[in-house]
């Protein structure tokens, strides 16, 4: 577990299926994510069952739910991908759109890659992002990741391909 000002990080659980849900079955808030909008309750255990909940520790983190301190409310996730090169990930997130523009991605992200870097031994963080998502930009940003160019035709988003900006942070860059 993770504490932070506002917010605790934690295991995804089963319980959170709900919540995972409310902010899931928000086409505003996949419309910038790799995963469809969930139409029902089934797509939220579907993901548990078959992605959160399922993992081998040797080859990817668990993901973490992030977690109001005020209410214990589950609001959203951060996570990684595969370990690759053995001690490198991509970094991912995910929040409820009641919450977007208070700060709470940056703090909940800061506290996430600390927590990669120096608890999980991490050299190298990756992430990128849509063009257009100008939110997870300043995320990404404000937590000082680094860009380092465009992936060229990267993802394919609305039965297209398209590049996708592309940023690291190394250990030696936590600000």
């Amino acid at each position: 577990m993770i504490e932070t000002k506002r917010l605790i990080l934690r295991p995804i659980e089963y319980g959170d299926a709900e919540s995972l849900y409310a902010y899931s079955s928000d086409p505003l808030v996949t419309e910038m994510v790799t995963y469809d909008t969930y139409t029902s309750m089934d797509d939220a255990y579907d993901s548990l069952e078959n992605f959160f909940l399922n993992r081998n520790p040797k080859v990817q983190f668990e993901a973490l739910a992030i977690v109001l301190k005020e209410n214990g409310r589950m609001i959203g996730t951060v996570d990684s991908g595969p370990i690759m090169r053995g001690d490198t990930v991509e970094v991912g997130y995910v929040l409820h759109r009641d919450y977007w523009n208070q700060g709470i991605m940056s703090e909940a992200v800061h506290a996430y890659v600390r927590y990669l870097l120096n608890d999980k031994g991490l050299r190298r963080l990756e992430i990128t992002h849509l063009p257009q998502n100008i939110g997870s930009k300043r995320v990404i940003e404000k937590v000082g990741f680094v860009y380092e160019g465009n992936r060229r035709a990267y993802a394919k988003f609305y039965n297209e391909y398209v590049d996708m900006p592309y940023y690291s942070l190394l250990k030696g860059d936590l600000k």
